[in-house]
C-alpha cells in the first residue's frame, strides 16, 4: 500500500526544500532535500497541527527513516512530487496545501 500525502506545509523553497507532510494514516513527516540528498523523518507527535513542528524533536531514535542522494552535491532545489516519488508515496489529489505557493 502506497503512502498518501493529504496535507503539506513547503517550510524553504531551496537549499534545503523542505517540506512537513502528513500521511493519509496520520504520521507526519520532515522531508528535506539539500545537497542532492533526500533525508526524512517522522515527527515524535503526530498530533500537532504542521504548522507547530518548525524545530520539533524526531522520533526518540533521532535517525532518518530514509536518505538517499538523488543529485549532484550542489543540488538543493526539489518539488514535493519528485521528492514523494523518491518516497514511493503519492500525494492525495484533494490534498491541503498549507502554504500555498506564491
Amino acid at each position: 500500500m502506497t503512502s498518501e500525502v493529504v496535507e503539506y506545509l513547503h517550510t524553504c523553497y531551496g537549499s534545503p526544500a523542505q517540506w512537513n507532510v502528513r500521511l493519509a494514516d496520520g504520521r507526519a513527516a520532515y522531508l528535506r532535500y539539500r545537497w542532492g540528498r533526500l533525508t526524512a523523518a517522522w515527527f515524535e507527535q503526530s498530533d500537532r497541527s504542521l504548522l507547530a513542528y518548525n524545530d520539533a524533536p524526531y522520533l526518540e531514535t533521532g535517525e532518518d527513516f530514509f536518505e538517499r542522494q538523488l543529485g549532484d552535491d550542489l543540488d538543493g532545489y526539489a518539488t514535493l512530487e519528485e521528492v514523494c516519488f523518491a518516497l514511493g508515496w503519492k500525494i492525495h489529489p484533494k490534498a491541503v496545501n498549507l502554504c500555498p505557493e506564491m
